[in-house]
Protein backbone atom coordinates (compact mmCIF):
# COMPACT_ATOMS: atom_id res chain seq x y z
CA UNK A 1 0.00 0.00 0.00
CA UNK A 2 1.12 3.90 -0.89
CA UNK A 3 1.93 6.28 1.69
CA UNK A 4 -0.95 8.11 2.65
CA UNK A 5 -0.76 11.94 1.76
CA UNK A 6 -0.75 14.05 4.87
CA UNK A 7 -4.35 15.69 4.38
CA UNK A 8 -5.58 12.08 4.74
CA UNK A 9 -3.81 11.30 7.88
CA UNK A 10 -5.26 14.11 9.74
CA UNK A 11 -8.62 13.86 7.94
CA UNK A 12 -8.27 10.07 9.65
CA UNK A 13 -7.35 11.24 12.56
CA UNK A 14 -9.71 13.79 12.98
CA UNK A 15 -12.76 11.36 12.18
CA UNK A 16 -11.16 8.47 14.54
CA UNK A 17 -11.29 10.84 17.08
CA UNK A 18 -14.56 11.42 16.93
CA UNK A 19 -15.51 7.91 17.17
CA UNK A 20 -12.91 7.33 19.87
CA UNK A 21 -14.36 10.12 22.09
CA UNK A 22 -17.99 10.53 21.25
CA UNK A 23 -19.01 6.60 21.44
CA UNK A 24 -17.79 6.11 24.91
CA UNK A 25 -19.24 9.45 25.59
CA UNK A 26 -22.92 9.01 24.08
CA UNK A 27 -22.95 5.34 25.62
CA UNK A 28 -21.87 6.52 28.95
CA UNK A 29 -24.96 9.13 28.73
CA UNK A 30 -27.35 6.96 27.37
CA UNK A 31 -27.08 4.57 30.61
CA UNK A 32 -26.86 7.75 32.54
CA UNK A 33 -23.02 6.97 33.67
CA UNK A 34 -22.73 8.58 37.39
CA UNK A 35 -19.94 10.54 35.93
CA UNK A 36 -21.80 11.71 32.88
CA UNK A 37 -24.79 12.54 35.32
CA UNK A 38 -22.53 15.00 37.23
CA UNK A 39 -21.59 16.56 33.90
CA UNK A 40 -25.50 16.79 31.78
CA UNK A 41 -27.51 16.37 35.17
CA UNK A 42 -30.64 14.12 34.75
CA UNK A 43 -31.93 12.42 32.03
CA UNK A 44 -33.92 14.40 29.53
CA UNK A 45 -35.23 14.68 26.10
CA UNK A 46 -32.87 17.38 25.27
CA UNK A 47 -30.17 14.91 26.93
CA UNK A 48 -31.62 12.45 24.36
CA UNK A 49 -31.37 14.40 21.38
CA UNK A 50 -27.44 15.04 22.09
CA UNK A 51 -26.92 11.34 22.35
CA UNK A 52 -28.39 11.20 19.19
CA UNK A 53 -26.06 13.68 17.85
CA UNK A 54 -23.16 12.05 19.27
CA UNK A 55 -23.81 8.48 17.32
CA UNK A 56 -24.94 10.22 14.24
CA UNK A 57 -21.50 12.15 14.60
CA UNK A 58 -19.98 8.40 15.17
CA UNK A 59 -22.24 6.87 12.70
CA UNK A 60 -21.12 9.16 9.95
CA UNK A 61 -17.40 9.42 10.63
CA UNK A 62 -16.97 5.76 10.26
CA UNK A 63 -19.02 5.66 6.77
CA UNK A 64 -16.50 8.68 6.13
CA UNK A 65 -13.76 6.69 6.83
CA UNK A 66 -14.51 3.60 4.71
CA UNK A 67 -15.06 6.04 2.14
CA UNK A 68 -11.82 7.57 2.04
CA UNK A 69 -9.73 3.96 1.41
CA UNK A 70 -12.54 3.13 -1.48
CA UNK A 71 -10.32 2.62 -4.35
CA UNK A 72 -12.75 4.55 -6.70
CA UNK A 73 -11.09 8.63 -7.29
CA UNK A 74 -14.57 10.11 -7.05
CA UNK A 75 -15.59 8.64 -3.85
CA UNK A 76 -12.09 9.05 -1.97
CA UNK A 77 -12.76 12.77 -2.97
CA UNK A 78 -16.54 12.92 -2.29
CA UNK A 79 -15.65 11.31 1.13
CA UNK A 80 -13.23 14.19 1.30
CA UNK A 81 -15.39 16.89 1.28
CA UNK A 82 -18.28 15.44 3.19
CA UNK A 83 -16.04 15.26 5.98
CA UNK A 84 -15.00 18.42 5.79
CA UNK A 85 -18.72 19.25 6.12
CA UNK A 86 -18.87 16.99 8.95
CA UNK A 87 -16.01 18.55 10.59
CA UNK A 88 -17.13 22.20 10.35
CA UNK A 89 -20.05 21.83 11.76
CA UNK A 90 -18.62 20.21 14.69
CA UNK A 91 -16.15 23.22 14.63
CA UNK A 92 -19.06 25.53 14.85
CA UNK A 93 -21.36 23.58 17.31
CA UNK A 94 -18.59 23.54 19.72
CA UNK A 95 -17.19 27.32 19.54
CA UNK A 96 -21.29 28.40 19.62
CA UNK A 97 -22.46 26.01 22.21
CA UNK A 98 -21.01 28.10 25.62
CA UNK A 99 -23.57 31.67 24.30
CA UNK A 100 -26.31 28.67 24.02
CA UNK A 101 -25.44 27.60 27.71
CA UNK A 102 -28.51 29.39 29.76
CA UNK A 103 -27.12 28.90 32.93
CA UNK A 104 -23.69 29.22 31.92
CA UNK A 105 -20.89 27.35 32.75
CA UNK A 106 -20.35 26.82 36.16
CA UNK A 107 -18.33 23.22 37.48
CA UNK A 108 -19.76 20.39 35.86
CA UNK A 109 -19.80 22.00 32.50
CA UNK A 110 -16.73 22.96 32.04
CA UNK A 111 -14.75 20.17 31.34
CA UNK A 112 -16.96 18.58 28.47
CA UNK A 113 -16.61 22.23 27.05
CA UNK A 114 -12.89 22.16 27.42
CA UNK A 115 -12.90 19.02 25.34
CA UNK A 116 -14.99 19.76 22.42
CA UNK A 117 -12.88 22.75 21.80
CA UNK A 118 -9.71 20.68 21.83
CA UNK A 119 -11.43 18.25 19.29
CA UNK A 120 -12.74 21.35 17.49
CA UNK A 121 -9.04 23.18 17.21
CA UNK A 122 -7.82 19.48 16.11
CA UNK A 123 -10.63 19.54 13.74
CA UNK A 124 -9.48 23.02 12.85
CA UNK A 125 -6.04 22.09 11.94
CA UNK A 126 -6.93 19.37 9.79
CA UNK A 127 -9.30 21.59 7.86
CA UNK A 128 -6.44 24.06 7.48
CA UNK A 129 -4.21 21.01 6.14
CA UNK A 130 -6.63 19.77 3.63
CA UNK A 131 -7.52 23.33 2.75
CA UNK A 132 -3.81 24.62 1.67
CA UNK A 133 -3.16 20.87 0.35
CA UNK A 134 -5.37 21.23 -2.37
CA UNK A 135 -7.52 18.42 -1.38
CA UNK A 136 -10.56 20.30 -1.19
CA UNK A 137 -10.17 21.89 -4.89
CA UNK A 138 -13.60 20.80 -7.26
CA UNK A 139 -13.07 17.57 -8.54
CA UNK A 140 -12.74 17.51 -12.23
CA UNK A 141 -14.44 14.21 -13.89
Amino acid sequence: MEDLPLETCFLVASLGLNVAALAPLSGSIYFNMSLTKAWYGEPTVARSILVSVYMSTVVASLCLICLLFLPNALYRSIGRHLSAGLLLFQILQSFLTPFTELEGFQGRALRPLACHLGMATFHGITLGVMFFSGSLDPVQL
